[in-house]
């Protein structure tokens, strides 16, 4: 079982910790996603660490150049990795903005980058006003992209954004 707290990765077997894994040099890490013998973690700072747990050496590190393309910012939050059940070494990288990336973690790859659903999200929630203009009610920037799971059925995710809307 593998646990996170701030920094470290501890390992369990069982109730005893087995081992203290420091991969991300101080960093508060965010999630961990395991993909075969591999697991996979990544920090505040979009660094992706892929640990190889059988022979217990880091294999390699990705740091995706993901632009945020909903606002002026340059950086765009990674919120969740996960591994897609019926795709050998391969994770889907889900960023604040809803931009998508399907990764390759044994040849370090971007394999495919799915643009972000929050420009027609919010062109859905705009309302007329008295002059039948329309108006936004939601702005991109505030739709934040926080929830990425595997749906049952192949090859399909649900995405769970901070207004509540699920895609």
């Amino acid at each position: 079982t593998y646990v996170l707290a701030d920094s470290r990765i501890y390992v369990y077997d069982r109730v005893n910790i087995v081992d203290v894994l420091h991969l991300h040099a101080n960093q508060l890490i965010i999630g961990l996603c395991l993909v075969g013998d591999n697991l996979v973690s990544y920090d505040v700072d979009n660094i992706i660490k892929i640990y190889n747990v059988k022979k217990r050496v880091l294999k390699s590190t990705i740091k995706p150049l993901s632009l945020n393309t909903n606002t002026n910012s340059s950086k765009d939050t990674i919120t969740r990795i996960i591994h897609p059940p019926t795709h050998v070494n391969k994770i889907l990288i889900a960023y604040e903005s809803g931009n998508l990336e399907l990764w390759n973690v044994k040849n370090k790859a971007m394999i495919y980058r799915f643009k972000s659903h929050l420009q027609s999200h919010s062109q859905r929630h705009k309302k007329k006003n008295k002059n039948n203009h329309d108006t936004p009610q939601t702005s991109a920037s505030s739709c934040v992209l926080v929830v990425v799971e595997n749906a049952p059925e192949v090859d399909i995710v649900g995405l769970g954004f901070e207004d509540g809307t699920i895609m």
